[in-house]
């Protein structure tokens, strides 16, 4: 069992997504790395987009019937806001280059900082990707730091 009795459901939800995001990590680098880009870039597209879905969710989970919110030890919050910059940092590089990556032609005519961020793929591709793995590996440690162990 890896979920803690003192976690509400959207906790466990929150860790269930944690530890199917480094799956998901691992395939898209995978793909990457075997030159299937179009299944990279599902991957990673898809984590992008359940990412951005959970954090609005996380926002507003304290609407949500029956939300606890935890006890959050004063010297533990710089850790948590690290943890949230973060997401919303990679979130938003892996909304410019997914757009990049995606952008028909005419598109980049007329923008052509869509072309620079598709060229700097290789070099800022891998750097989501690591923020994306520090941020889900984040996610777990906070769970146990907050609702402790399983019995």
């Amino acid at each position: 069992m890896i979920y803690s009795p003192n976690a509400g459901w959207f906790a466990d939800l929150a860790l269930t997504w944690a530890f199917a995001s480094l799956v998901l990590l691992a395939l898209a680098y995978r793909a990457a790395r075997r030159h299937r880009y179009r299944t990279h870039m599902r991957i990673m597209t898809a984590t992008s987009v359940a990412g951005l879905s959970f954090v609005l969710a996380t926002a507003g989970r304290r609407l949500l019937p029956g939300f606890v919110a935890p006890v959050i030890p004063r010297a533990y919050l710089p850790v948590l806001a690290f943890h949230i910059a973060l997401a919303i940092v990679t979130l938003g590089m892996s909304a410019l280059l997914i757009r990049a990556q995606t952008a028909p032609p005419e598109l980049i005519e007329r923008r052509p900082k869509l072309l620079i961020w598709r060229q700097r793929h290789r070099v800022l591709g891998p750097l989501v990707w690591a923020g994306w793995l520090i941020t889900f590996l984040g996610g777990i440690a906070n769970y146990y730091v907050l609702y402790g162990l399983p019995d």
